[in-house]
């Protein structure tokens, strides 16, 4: 017996542990369509969202020619984000440790290893401060200038 095309999607669908709901929300119709389609009430292989299932459901080469021989399916990729360039923690000083110690209720933000390693590697004109009223300080004035860690 041979499998029809609605069969064939709805494996397609269970293989892929996709709902019948879930495709119809990526082609953007109603999930009474999608049932129709897997009933054989309308015939997907030849229809304008045969693209899309076959995209949605990760459908092979094989599968698409088999399914119809004639369609044209073309794939867009999604460009591959960068790698993350991840830079290795920096050590804290001893008076800005403290100060997340002393301060870090009062001003949560400051416990936050992005505000650390930023506060860490701030450029001083003449060295690092030994006191934490002094890196509070810092933190106070960048956060005041609108600085935030990682997005300036």
């Amino acid at each position: 017996m041979t499998e029809t095309a609605g069969q064939k999607l709805e494996r397609y669908l269970a293989r892929s542990k996709m709902q019948q709901k879930e495709l119809a929300a990526r082609l953007g119709v109603e999930a009474s369509y999608v049932s129709r389609m897997v009933n054989d009430r309308i015939g997907w292989v030849h229809g304008r969202y045969f693209g899309q299932i076959a995209a949605a459901l990760a459908l092979t080469d094989d599968e698409i020619r088999e399914l119809n021989p004639a369609a044209v399916v073309t794939f867009t990729m999604q460009p591959t984000p960068p790698p993350v360039e991840t830079r290795p923690a920096r050590p804290l000083p001893d008076a800005l440790h403290e100060a997340v110690q002393l301060y870090g209720k009062r001003f949560p933000e400051l416990r936050d290893a992005r505000w650390q390693q930023y506060l860490a590697g701030f450029n001083w004109r003449e060295g690092q401060p030994d006191d934490p009223e002094a890196w509070l300080d810092l933190y106070r004035d960048l956060t005041r200038a609108g600085i935030v860690p990682g997005s300036n």
